[in-house]
């Protein structure tokens, strides 16, 4: 009778014990994965995966219910399963359930914040105090992103090459010699739009006067979210000229590069607070103010910055060093880029003698994608969603929209920066054809 219930003890016991699966570290899990017939499956929301994700990936969402079933309706029971997720307790959730369901699992211990550390050698290194966090890229200082009380809204700058050249105008926070000391707010690269229920968040600037500030909207970060592996998330509070919250933006951006290449995935996702209204507007949405050395030549005077830095009394035209000229997908360039739809801008100029290619490629998921091109020859180099008729007289089609209280919508974009030769227009298609794949 004792060893009959020492027997069933045992079976109750084995019984209670979660189906089986393997942990591997990130060497191990990219050998699995790569074998033969192995379905590599990411199990987070259908936004994390936009953002980045293992090459070859499957999307099947823990969080919305029923994956064991979805598995067994695209795959037969014999097939290997790789799964990961964020940080890898959804995944081993999942590999419990998929393990019971009959098949062999394998998941990725720390998950793909574990695999972007390992692969992409981003790190961060946060100063609250200073309100910025430094990116760096294989040990080589890439960006800052910026967020002091005297900017409008948060910022990177600089932003350099893998070669170390600041493709960046530094007016107005670290003025060069010889930049032209238009539009001050400029700087870096953001996001944001010149029509959010009347107010104008793109041209906001700290030192306008106090009578000129209620038309216009400022984002404030609220905090850092996280910084690890490549990613850095933010949340951020888009308010009034009162402090009141019109919606709040929680942004991922995710860092990368080569010898010689840097990229940025910039991903927005808005939820607004209040009824809030995007109106069609030429101002707006991802904007880059780039260096003089990468404007487009023009003969119009304009105002400089003297050799000491200081503005100038009179517009006059230089030219000198001036290199930039755009391209589209479209194959416009030149001024001609300007307001066109296309699924990507480039920039190719020269400075320090490197020749420099910065691509902006629009998220095929982004609303009216294609994007229209604000690609001015003074240095500004931005994508409008939001473009329409302010920006193309024969546009349509309405393009502004409305978000309802706990209503979302999402903007992704990714730039590439290129030194050491620049990209051509079949090197950026195929960029963009692996973006928006």
């Amino acid at each position: 009778m004792r060893i009959l219930s020492l027997f069933l003890l045992l079976l109750t016991s084995f019984a209670c014990q979660p189906a089986a699966y393997t942990n591997l570290d990130v060497d191990a899990f990219e050998q699995k994965a790569a074998e033969p017939g192995v379905v590599l499956l990411d199990v987070r929301r259908p936004d994390e995966f936009a953002v980045g994700h293992l090459p070859g990936a499957v999307n099947l969402d823990w969080l919305a219910g029923g994956l064991p079933e979805q598995v067994r309706a695209a795959y037969p029971q014999d097939r290997v399963l790789a799964v990961y997720c964020r940080s890898g307790k959804r995944s081993a959730a999942a590999a419990t359930a998929l393990a019971k369901a009959g098949y062999t699992v394998y998941n990725l211990s720390g998950g793909y914040l574990a695999w972007s550390k390992a692969r992409s050698g981003v790190s961060f290194v946060r100063d609250d105090a200073a309100c910025k966090v430094d990116v760096c890229v294989d040990g080589r200082y890439f960006t800052t992103l910026f967020y002091p009380e005297d900017e409008t809204k948060p910022i990177l700058w600089p932003i350099m090459t893998a070669s170390g050249i600041d493709i960046t105008r530094g007016y107005p926070r670290a003025p060069r010699a010889f930049e032209s000391v238009d539009h001050p707010h400029h700087s870096g690269l953001w996001f944001n739009h010149g029509d959010v229920n009347g107010l104008d968040f793109w041209n906001n600037y700290h030192a306008y006067p106090a009578e000129r500030k209620p038309a216009y909207g400022s984002v404030r970060l609220r905090s850092i979210e996280s910084a690890e592996g490549d990613q850095l998330v933010t949340l951020s509070d888009w308010v009034d000229n009162d402090g009141h919250v019109l919606l709040t933006e929680k942004t991922t951006y995710v860092f990368g590069g080569s010898a010689d290449e840097r990229f940025i995935i910039r991903s927005a996702v808005l939820t607004a607070v209040d009824t809030v209204r995007f109106g069609e507007d030429k101002e707006g949405m991802l904007g880059l103010r780039v260096d003089r050395a990468l404007q487009q030549p023009s003969d119009s005077p304009v105002r400089y910055l003297d050799a000491q830095g200081n503005p100038t009394d009179r517009a006059t035209v230089n030219r000198e060093g001036v290199t930039g000229c755009y391209t589209n997908s479209l194959g416009f360039s030149g001024d001609d880029a300007w307001s066109k739809r296309a699924e990507w801008t480039k920039l190719d100029g020269t400075k320090d003698g490197d020749d420099i290619s910065i691509l902006i490629i629009d998220a095929k998921d982004n609303i009216n994608f294609p994007a229209w091109s604000h690609a001015r020859g003074y240095g500004l180099f931005a994508v409008n969603n939001l473009g329409g008729k302010a920006m193309d007289p024969d546009s349509t089609e309405p393009v502004g929209f409305v978000l309802n209280p706990s209503e979302s919508k999402t903007f992704t974009y990714k730039i590439i920066i290129k030194s050491g030769g620049h990209l051509s227009a079949a090197d950026a298609e195929s960029r963009a054809r692996a973006f928006n794949r």
